[in-house]
């Protein structure tokens, strides 16, 4: 992981901005499925229509807690948003606690045998960052719970603490 060489990180970058992309694609998709209209989802999510615009399009970073939201709101799995399975929704599937979250991370990097300084490494930060997500000092992102699931190879929505290693029926894909 360390000293990663230059076109190596920027495979990564690309990859994530595509991740992402696909991400906000696939919540329009889904929204407009169950023929919601934006204007009318954004008053389920108790935001303002144009922020919600914002969110889907891409323009504006999802928080985590309002991304959670969508895929409630949507009947859909986290990993279904990410492209992680085709299963649309798991059973026993809760409420995101970002208490939860923030100590995951911290616990899966290190059953991975990861440092801090590895996660950064990975995510293109700096290794302020990855401990300042860990101590709940800085919020994390949509695009690092993504990137640190495919990392560690498990799911988003475990990951998230809303469901449990073992309510997962279908293995994770990459």
């Amino acid at each position: 992981m360390k000293n990663l060489p230059f076109f190596t990180i920027f495979y990564y970058k690309i990859k994530s901005v595509t991740n992402m992309i696909e991400l906000y694609e696939r919540i329009k998709n889904t929204r407009e499925d169950l023929d919601i209209k934006q204007y009318e989802f954004a008053k389920r999510l108790n935001i303002l229509p144009t922020t919600y615009a914002l969110y889907e399009n891409g323009f504006r970073g999802i928080p985590v807690e309002i991304f959670d939201n969508i895929a409630r709101e949507l009947n859909v799995s986290v990993d279904y948003l990410f492209k992680k399975t085709k299963v649309k929704n798991y059973q026993n599937s809760k409420k995101m606690n970002y208490d939860t979250l923030l100590s995951n991370i911290k616990k899966y990097r290190l059953l991975n045998n990861y440092t801090q300084q590895d996660i950064a490494d990975y995510l293109n930060i700096y290794r302020q960052c990855v401990s300042n997500y860990e101590l709940g000092v800085r919020r994390v992102p949509v695009y690092v719970i993504h990137e640190l699931s495919n990392l560690f190879n498990m799911s988003a929505d475990v990951l998230l603490g809303k469901i449990e290693d073992n309510d997962i029926k279908e293995k994770i894909t990459d």
